[in-house]
């Protein structure tokens, strides 16, 4: 059986909550740089 403390759940929680801004901003940036890399060769 597992036994999870409340600091180690709170501490998933709180980097898979970094892992998913981090994702969301690398994702933003490479659409945003590949947009104006659009713009720059059109």
């Amino acid at each position: 059986m597992l036994f999870i403390t409340y600091s180690e759940l709170a501490n998933a929680i709180w980097l898979s909550t970094l892992m998913l801004a981090a994702d969301e901003t690398l994702a933003f940036r490479r659409f945003f740089y590949s947009r104006s890399n659009d713009e720059n060769y059109s």
